[in-house]
């Protein structure tokens, strides 16, 4: 039972660290189209 317990915790945090990798990376590609879409604002400004 101890070991099941420990397998799922470790099952459990791999996938949350996917999870917020996975977050991080939507923001960081939403902040450079962010960027993006400003300087193509300022281009046509």
């Amino acid at each position: 039972m101890n070991s099941n317990l420990c397998k799922t915790i470790f099952v459990g945090s791999s996938e949350m660290a996917m999870l917020m990798r996975s977050r991080f990376v939507g923001a960081k590609s939403a902040k450079s189209n962010v960027a993006r879409s400003q300087t193509l604002l300022s281009l046509i400004e």
